[in-house]
């Protein structure tokens, strides 16, 4: 582990580090990255934007004082979290349940991930205002191999 933190993935015996690193290399592999290079700026673009969000997330989950970590609590549930959430529904709603439109894409996978870890923080019904957000999660969840691997993965707690 380079950094002795995961993810890693092993490409010829060599390891690499970094989620959106390992997920761009896949991407580009696996001919993930849409159609051009604006497609592959948008996801860039909305990956990264993500990102702000979960540090936000973690900012909140860091913090000891209870009465400090309510009121925290409360600007990323009143917020925060439904600014970013609403703006990233109206895209991929606008793209028809897609990050680039009528193509799967890797930042596709990486915002089921980021839904999935939000429900968990906050609810089955996080969701509820964010049809579209919904959606792609329900999409990539049916994907055969992804279904499958739902199905038999071990649970964990993070």
């Amino acid at each position: 582990m380079p950094y002795k933190k995961l993810p890693v993935l092993e490409i010829d015996g060599k390891p690499v580090a970094q989620s959106n690193a390992v997920a761009r290399y896949l991407a580009r592999k696996y001919d993930l990255m849409g159609k051009d290079e604006w497609d592959a700026m948008i996801c860039d673009e909305l990956v990264d934007t993500l990102g702000d969000l979960k540090q936000e997330i973690c900012y909140y989950r860091m913090v000891e004082n209870p009465e400090k970590k309510e009121a925290r609590k409360n600007q990323l549930l009143n917020e925060t979290i439904p600014f970013y959430l609403t703006k990233f529904d109206q895209i991929i709603g606008k793209n028809k349940g897609y990050i680039i439109p009528s193509t799967t894409t890797w930042a596709d996978f990486v915002f089921t991930a980021a839904l999935e870890n939000y429900e968990y923080m906050f609810g089955a019904s996080a969701l509820d205002k964010y049809p579209a957000l919904r959606a792609l999660k329900r999409r990539i969840h049916s994907i055969p191999a992804i279904s499958d691997w739902l199905i038999r993965r071990p649970f964990t707690n993070s």
